[in-house]
């Protein structure tokens, strides 16, 4: 099975290196400046997501894993009841990730305080909010498809929308991190 990535997954791909890129512009600026060490963490751990991301893309692998879920679900024929788990799988990253991040923000209120924690904190919620958004993509569930792949297109727009608000953080917490006596 060989499956080409499209020009949207290219393009995609493009926007994720200048996403990586911020971040570890962030993360450098994080060192330099002696932030603290899970600022620089959270920003290297977000460019090594994006890469991954970029590989994700570059080599179609969402499409190879639900073309081959597909297959296997045939050949069980199981493919006509895929709906009945899907919905389950669906309660259940939906309820695992809303105690995830309840969870993460209850432990690490105190990182909230201070706009460079903030921001760092919104960057790890965003790649969280990414992931969720390719798991909910390969479950492939038929209205989660409707929604992400409808005529609004809300697939892409979360995607570049979550992508976008986290190149514009790193630029931000650069500012915040030189601004400072």
């Amino acid at each position: 099975m060989n499956i080409e990535p499209s020009t949207l997954s290219l393009a995609a791909a493009a926007f994720y290196f200048l996403v990586a890129c911020g971040a570890i512009y962030a993360g450098r600026t994080a060192s330099a400046l002696s932030q603290p060490p899970w600022h620089r963490q959270i920003w290297f751990g977000t460019a090594v997501f994006f890469l991954a991301l970029i590989a994700w893309r570059l080599f179609a692998v969402e499409d190879l894993l639900r073309a081959e879920m597909r297959e296997i679900l045939r050949n069980a024929s199981a493919y006509d009841a895929r709906r009945d788990f899907q919905s389950a799988i669906v309660a259940i990253i939906l309820s695992f990730l809303a105690v995830v991040a309840f969870s993460a923000l209850y432990h690490n209120r105190w990182a909230l305080r201070g706009r460079r924690n903030a921001v760092s904190v919104a960057v790890v919620i965003g790649c969280g909010a990414l992931l969720m958004l390719i798991v909910l993509r390969l479950v492939s569930f038929h209205w989660i498809d409707a929604l992400l792949h409808g005529a609004l297109k809300l697939n892409w727009f979360a995607d570049l929308g979550i992508s976008l608000g986290i190149v514009l953080g790193s630029l931000y917490y650069v500012k915040l991190v030189r601004g400072r006596p």
